[in-house]
């Protein structure tokens, strides 16, 4: 390949990529380091890219609802009603054969009260139990919902993390000697925004964990 051959291709990727990525100015350093937060960030990819993030931990971390509570004692409750109603329906049926079987009047009738009373308890029961299952069914899904958010929002945490680590090795690697003095308080206030980060993570995981277990039944 030619000279002329290779100053048209590097041109051609020049293009394409959006020509050279010019270097971070003294200028920008100064005036990264008036803001906090993303706008802090010299770096123009890091820069976006936290924005970004910061825009998703805006929607899905600060409007989390983390109401999750135990569903042990409500599933056992579901579990152990149909055996309730399973037992009033037998007492119910040797009732009618007493009845049937009866030649008093009196008894008769004393059955047949019984087994009204039974059937009215059966029927409750039975109500509660599709109440209880329509309750177990809708806590479960705000659940499910609540960990699908918090997982997001931990995963734009967790991300924007990594960004700020990024941003403090190559801030690490500058060699201009006004740059280097404006560098170390930078980095200083990412560390500390990285730390404080740190604790909204692990609250995110201990949500989620919480959420996990009631929706689990093991709490």
């Amino acid at each position: 390949m030619n000279q002329r051959m290779k100053n048209v291709l590097g041109s051609l990727v020049l293009a394409c990529l959006g020509g050279p990525v010019a270097a971070q100015t003294l200028a920008d350093w100064k005036t990264a380091s008036e803001n906090r937060g993303a706008e802090s960030i010299p770096y123009p990819d890091e820069r976006n890219l936290a924005l970004r993030k910061r825009e998703v931990i805006s929607e899905y971390c600060k409007s989390i609802e983390w109401g999750c509570t135990g569903t042990r004692e409500l599933r056992a409750n579901i579990a152990s009603m149909p055996t309730g109603i399973d037992n009033m329906k037998r007492e119910r049926d040797q009732l009618s054969d007493k009845r049937n079987a009866s030649t008093s009047d009196d008894e008769r009738k004393n059955y047949q009260n019984s087994m009204d009373e039974l059937t009215r308890k059966i029927d409750d029961t039975a109500k509660r139990l599709e109440d209880m299952k329509y309750k177990f069914g809708k806590e479960v899904e705000y659940m499910r919902d609540n960990i699908l958010v918090g997982q997001r929002c931990l995963s734009a945490r967790e991300e924007t993390t990594r960004i700020f680590n990024t941003v403090i090795a190559k801030a690490g690697n500058e060699t201009d000697p006004e740059v280097k003095n404006l560098v170390g308080p930078m980095v200083s206030r990412w560390e500390q925004g990285n730390r404080d980060h740190a604790g909204e993570i692990q609250k995110v995981k201990d949500a989620i964990a919480n959420c996990e277990k009631c929706r689990d039944g093991d709490k």
